[in-house]
């Protein structure tokens, strides 16, 4: 069980904080100007809400439901499903906060990254 919530942190931490990248570089992009101000402690505390909200999640998880694991041999890994209904309600509104909208996020910042871009190479041909 504990390493299924060690597992369950690293996972939904790492897209939070690619999406946290990505959002980041699509601003210094857009209003560089803008971002002068922002600074390592700014930084810090975006990292250490991502930490503190998927410790919470997985903590959430391992303490108060009872979850059956199963370890797949073919793929060699362990995954989980919930028992009860409440539980898996709440897996699922993990699943869409921790990985849906941090992919949809990185997806429509990364087009729009590479639309500026191209914009701005357009703009530069021109002159």
């Amino acid at each position: 069980m504990f390493r299924y919530t060690i597992y369950s942190i690293s996972g939904q931490s790492n897209n939070i904080l690619i999406c946290l990248l990505s959002t980041s570089k699509l601003l210094l992009l857009k209003f560089p100007l803008k971002t002068k101000h922002w600074n390592h402690i700014g930084a810090h505390f975006a990292c250490f809400l991502v930490w503190l909200v998927t410790i919470s999640m997985a903590g959430i998880f391992a303490l108060c439901f009872d979850y059956k694991y199963v370890f797949d041999y073919i793929y060699y890994t362990v995954s989980g499903y919930a028992t009860t209904k409440q539980a898996e309600k709440l897996s699922n509104s993990s699943v869409v906060i921790s990985y849906v909208i941090p992919t949809f996020a990185v997806i429509l910042t990364t087009v729009l990254t590479l639309h500026h871009l191209f914009r701005a190479r357009r703009i530069s041909q021109r002159s």
